[in-house]
């Protein structure tokens, strides 16, 4: 929402100055769109403040790659903290100060407009990363700084999440800091805006294992599509990416989860979280399921898993009366993934046992 408002902000601002008209002439707003299972989708617009329209609009955006990239030099040329005057605010505006950020609301309009990938500057990740030891240290946390994150005591990295990815290290240097290390990922606005929260998240938040990349193995385990486990296509076809995965057996496959079904400190069964986006491996399961472990699952009547919005899901399952009940390991912030009953039992099917998170 900060990013959202942030950029439409931009975007009428960047509209007034190329066609040197009034600040009132031009407004703009956001809306979140229909989306889908794994994707969020937001229309930023603008509009003519006149009755019936001045045609302000259409001449500002008759060239769209303009407009935006003049709306991304107003809020990179600027040197405050978040928003000022000479950015984003004005006094019509004055009541949405406190969802103003020059720097998400830029990084909105270069990854939808540009394909820009998500960046953190090393002075605004230094900055940030210091403002989080010393509020640790306050809360009784020693940490030791290292090059793009903290170390707490047990050798746990800290390191800085972009708004858009909050579970992941953003940076290279965090990226390289955390690889194999247990690492728990902290969103740089909470450290900046809600430093409490942050401190919270970086003691007891969702713990996660980052792993190297998957190398490509064209004899290797296949990474299957939501469709395909949909359809009970557990094989792939030539076109189907395949890796090389340690400690694969034969026909066993991968599938990216996304959600945050098993967000919590042990969501892998293993005193790990299995951040949203994770690449896991999973071995064909026939047989009866156990009430500890983890399967993929899917939906054989067409329905969709409420923790997903799609027809699969991951998570441990619970045989009641008349029904199925699906428990996941969900962080305390994601409640809305605890659990879900299916009626009747039989509309659930085990697809694959999870093994562990691969990448």
């Amino acid at each position: 929402m900060i990013a959202a408002r942030s950029a439409v902000e931009a975007l009428r601002r960047a509209a007034c100055k190329l066609e040197d008209l009034e600040p009132n002439d031009i407004d703009g707003d956001f809306r979140f769109a229909p989306a889908s299972d794994d994707q969020q989708f937001i229309d930023l617009y603008l509009y003519d403040q006149a009755a019936g329209g001045a045609g302000f609009v259409k001449a500002a955006s008759r060239d769209p790659q303009r407009l935006v990239e003049k709306a991304i030099a107003l809020l990179d040329d600027c040197t405050c903290d978040d928003s000022c005057y000479q950015c984003l605010r004005s006094y019509k505006n004055r009541f949405d100060h406190a969802m103003f950020d020059r720097f998400t609301g830029g990084d909105l309009l270069k990854a939808c407009f540009a394909g820009t990938p998500l960046a953190i500057s090393n002075r605004r990740e230094d900055e940030a990363l210091d403002r989080l030891a010393r509020d640790l240290e306050d809360s009784g946390a020693p940490v030791i700084k290292a090059d793009g994150g903290l170390i707490d005591e047990s050798g746990r990295v800290i390191c800085l999440a972009h708004p858009f990815a909050e579970t992941e290290p953003c940076t290279l240097r965090a990226q390289a800091l955390a690889t194999g290390r247990e690492v728990a990922a902290v969103d740089i606005l909470l450290v900046n805006r809600a430093l409490p929260i942050a401190t919270n998240v970086a003691l007891v938040g969702p713990i996660s294992t980052r792993t190297t990349a998957l190398t490509s193995d064209s004899s290797g385990t296949p990474e299957l599509t939501p469709a395909m486990i949909v359809a009970g296509d557990l094989v792939g076809d030539a076109a189907t990416p395949r890796y090389a995965v340690p400690g694969a057996d034969a026909g066993d496959l991968l599938f990216r989860v996304t959600g945050n079904m098993l967000s919590g400190k042990n969501g892998d069964g293993q005193g790990g979280a299995v951040v949203s986006g994770a690449v896991c491996l999973f071995r064909p399961f026939t047989g009866t399921p156990t009430k500890t472990d983890l399967y993929l699952l899917r939906r054989k009547d067409s329905h969709a898993f409420g923790s997903t919005s799609a027809e699969w899901t991951v998570g441990v399952l619970q045989p009641v009366n008349g029904g199925m009940r699906i428990r996941y390991r969900a962080a305390s912030q994601h409640m809305e993934c605890a659990s879900e009953l299916v009626v009747p039992a039989d509309a659930v099917e085990v697809v694959a046992q999870f093994v562990k998170v691969a990448a």
